[in-house]
């Protein structure tokens, strides 16, 4: 079965885990008894059709929404017995269902979350299908971007390599002025509250054409990069505030985009292609590595001596946020910054 026909099943393979090691372990030992303990394999198809003979079941445009584990785990242990036959048998239901439809998309949620009350999803697991997340893979990649919708072991975060979950959280600090979130770390919130979700990954802006203004993936492009840069100033700090940067980082990246954010609204550089490549330029890192790390010493540095033993009771309070805004650096400092930058970066492409 390609990898097409399962990518619409809402989590990736999550490897050696203990669920998937009781699946093979019964496929293996007790394979009579397999059909009775497995909710099964769950397939939408635009359409399905029996063979006269009733050997063969016939899809267009099969997608397995439930149960890509499975078959995963099912076929390792099939290819380690030798691809020997087996007893085990497998409940299938093909449902003849186009999922690319909203309405489809809804019912399969609602029927993946009524067969896994025990292995329950995630909220981020039930939205890593819908249209927004797809067409914000398909944005993505068109500005060479990798973005891993689904959770799995191989899905990592890197430079070019965006995960959904890390997206959401970043996006959200920025847009609500909430560092103290990230420290909360309760991202699985943005994906189970609606209001939440639509505001980090708004529908109408996500469907607009590339080359309108300010489209919201060239706003995730640029939260990438700095949040990457952010991360990268950290491991250079003395020890003091490294100890610290796990919960400040969130910090100092909300200031970073908020500062950039409003120096691009007020500095009018055309175009999204100029502004995506001037945010991911080695002059403007070269140029707000400085800022950054001072900007970290503010974070540090704003705790108050009391809170020190539990840094990250006080971090995650709205009143760090505010107190952490009264003692940055200054909008007019950081643009000096920023207008270095765009010259040094200007001169490069002429």
């Amino acid at each position: 079965m390609s990898s097409d026909t399962c990518k619409k099943n809402v989590r990736e393979y999550k490897g050696d885990n203990q669920i998937n090691r009781a699946i093979k372990k019964s496929y293996l030992e007790t394979p009579e008894w397999f059909w009775h303990k497995h909710n099964g394999i769950i397939i939408f198809a635009d359409s399905i059709a029996v063979e006269p003979d009733d050997r063969y079941l016939v899809m267009r445009n099969p997608q397995i929404v439930n149960g890509g584990q499975t078959l995963r785990v099912l076929f390792a242990a099939y290819d380690q017995q030798g691809r020997k036959d087996s007893d085990a048998q497998v409940l299938l239901r093909a449902y003849r269902l186009p999922y690319e439809s909203s309405e489809t998309y809804k019912k399969s949620i609602e029927i993946i979350k009524a067969l896994n009350t025990q292995n329950a999803f995630k909220p981020s697991d039930l939205h890593s299908t819908d249209a927004r997340q797809v067409r914000i893979q398909k944005l993505l990649e068109s500005m060479d971007y990798k973005y891993h919708r689904k959770s799995g072991k191989e899905f990592k975060a890197a430079r070019y390599a965006i995960t959904m979950k890390n997206l959401a959280l970043y996006h959200h600090i920025c847009k609500n002025r909430a560092p103290h979130d990230g420290v909360r770390g309760q991202v699985e919130e943005i994906f189970e509250e609606t209001s939440k979700y639509d505001d980090v990954f708004p529908e109408e802006r996500i469907n607009r054409d590339l080359n309108s203004r300010d489209h919201v993936v060239l706003d995730y492009v640029v939260t990438w990069a700095l949040a990457d840069l952010v991360s990268k100033v950290s491991k250079h700090l003395p020890r003091r505030h490294k100890d610290l940067s796990w919960y400040t980082k969130y910090f100092v990246f909300f200031d970073v985009y908020s500062k950039l954010d409003f120096w691009k609204r007020n500095f009018g550089l055309p175009g999204w292609r100029n502004w995506k490549e001037f945010a991911e330029s080695k002059e403007l890192e070269n140029e707000l590595w400085g800022y950054i790390d001072k900007t970290f010493r503010i974070a540090t540095d704003m705790i108050p001596k009391d809170e020190l033993t539990n840094p990250r009771k006080f971090l995650s309070r709205k009143e760090a946020a505010k107190r952490f805004e009264a003692k940055t650096q200054s909008q007019h400092a950081f643009n000096l910054v920023a207008n270095r930058a765009f010259k040094k970066w200007s001169s490069t492409i002429r």
